[in-house]
């Protein structure tokens, strides 16, 4: 009876780990939908407002999801706190410690890290030219991974299948 017990809870966990692999594309997917959505908030806020940076931070962590509505407010914060600090330097800090609780990869990190050098200096058309590449960058790592996503989700969760059998067939 405790021999099934263990064979039925090896299964079940070796099931359970190929279905949390197998979601974690799908995630990648919406935390790249999240960021194109926050990058049009900003721009289009820039665009038809001509507000100030930290009032389009403000306004855009209205309009998005955590953890980015609590990384744009942090961004508010620093700003205000810390006048003297370039927003390069605030930007990169929050990106890289918020977006280290996602599942994004790390070449994405750092291509968020680097947006912050583009913005804040620049005239309003400018920085518009600036949210627009960055909008395609998003889109096109977007779409590459809801391509593969699909794939990859139903991969982990049969390897977790199958990986589970096989356990306990060497078990028994």
């Amino acid at each position: 009876m405790l021999k099934v017990l263990g064979l039925f809870v090896t299964m079940a966990a070796a099931s359970l780990i190929g279905t949390y692999y197998g979601g974690l594309p799908a995630k990648r997917v919406r935390d790249l939908e999240e960021i194109k959505k926050l990058l049009t908030y900003m721009r289009e806020e820039v665009r038809y407002a001509s507000t100030c940076l930290s009032e389009v931070l403000y306004i855009a962590s209205g309009r998005v999801a955590s953890p980015y509505k609590e990384m744009l407010l942090a961004m508010c914060g620093d700003m205000t706190a810390n006048e003297r600090e370039a927003f390069f330097s605030i930007w990169q800090r929050n990106v890289r410690n918020f977006l280290a609780k996602t599942v994004l990869d790390k070449a994405t990190i750092e291509y968020i890290a680097d947006i912050g050098a583009s913005l804040g200096y620049l005239d309003a058309n400018m920085q518009i030219i600036e949210f627009d590449r960055h909008i395609d960058y998003v889109s096109e790592a977007l779409e590459a991974t809801k391509q593969t996503a699909k794939e990859k989700g139903r991969l982990f969760r049969t390897l977790g299948v199958l990986g589970g059998i096989l356990a306990v067939i060497i078990l028994i």
